[in-house]
């Protein structure tokens, strides 16, 4: 018994030391994929591709809870995954760190934001609950979670594309309406929650079949990005790390060196933010397309909300707690 929670104090400890970059993307990348994703919709709206309100207001606020979905103590609350196999058995520091988690995937918490979203919320609750639910759709758009991998490790094994700032958004280029009607398209179709997490997922996924090129002392050769984010066996639930790192120059998978272009991990994070960008734009379309009057004099929301926030407390108040093997 001794022995068993040495190691769940190591695995915290691990975790914590981590807390800066075990994540998706970093806080400071979630904080830029949500203002992006606020500037898409009203470019949108500028070029008459939308209509509705603007989501600006409120776009400190969005970064605000969508941050602070990152915050430790919840993150070992709720563990930032898509659900898994049931049968599948947890191995390592995850089946250390399971006593400590409410539910070892998001899918009670962004359930339950749609949930409370659909029945109508005034501004002070849609955007609180619109700024956690981007986290989320953020996060699987980063092949660790959208496969998954479990996340720190023992060995520090982080693959280094959550702090990675070189992509390029919607942001710094100056596209014409005619350039964003395909984007501003598909930001405009109503989409669940469920829908958007299931469909960025899917994209994430393939997107690992793109093709790389990798050098190596006798030429070039020819790889895809998911040697560096391999998934799991069947019922093992969680993959594994490749190669490693992302951004490096050179890259060790298994026993073989290779040089990578910087520009390959450009335009790679540029496809993956760019749908993070358009999927969280989509998601402000479709919460706002359930707001509702502010019944009170002000509705300016709470600068901390726990009803938005997953802590252990929320998320028991939605359901008994799951057990996971």
């Amino acid at each position: 018994m001794r022995r068993a929670w040495l190691l769940v104090v190591l695995g915290l400890a691990s975790w914590a030391s981590f807390e800066g970059r075990a994540h998706a993307y970093s806080r400071c990348n979630h904080a830029r994929l949500t203002r992006e994703s606020v500037q898409l919709v009203d470019r949108c709206r500028a070029c008459g591709h939308l209509t509705g309100p603007s989501p600006a207001p409120f776009a400190e606020v969005l970064v605000r809870y969508d941050k602070q979905q990152d915050v430790l103590l919840r993150k070992l609350a709720l563990w930032h995954f898509p659900a898994r196999s049931a049968s599948a058995p947890l191995q390592g520091l995850a089946r250390w760190l399971l006593p400590f988690a409410y539910s070892a995937d998001f899918e009670v918490w962004t359930n339950a934001l749609w949930a409370r979203v659909k029945r109508g919320l005034s501004p002070s609750e849609l955007y609180p609950a619109l700024g956690a639910a981007l986290h989320y759709v953020q996060d699987v758009a980063v092949p660790a979670h959208a496969l998954p991998i479990f996340h720190p490790t023992f060995a520090s094994t982080t693959d280094d594309f959550d702090d990675y700032e070189g992509f390029r958004g919607y942001a710094g280029d100056e596209l014409s309406c005619a350039q964003l009607e395909s984007s501003c398209a598909e930001v405009s179709v109503p989409r669940t929650l469920g829908q958007l997490l299931s469909r960025v997922r899917a994209q994430t996924r393939s997107d690992l079949s793109r093709p790389l090129t990798m050098l190596r002392s006798d030429g070039a050769s020819s790889h895809t990005w998911g040697e560096f984010w391999t998934a799991g066996e069947p019922g093992t639930g969680f993959g594994e790390y490749g190669c490693r790192s992302y951004g490096a120059s050179s890259v060790r998978c298994g026993d073989q060196l290779f040089q990578v272009d910087q520009e390959e991990y450009q335009i790679f994070a540029t496809v993956r933010a760019r749908a993070a960008i358009r999927a969280g734009a989509n998601a402000i379309v479709s919460f706002q397309d359930h707001l509702v009057s502010c019944p009170k004099p002000s509705c300016e929301p709470a600068r901390d909300d726990a009803r938005y926030l997953p802590n252990r407390d929320t998320l028991q108040a939605l359901a008994p707690r799951t057990e996971v093997d």
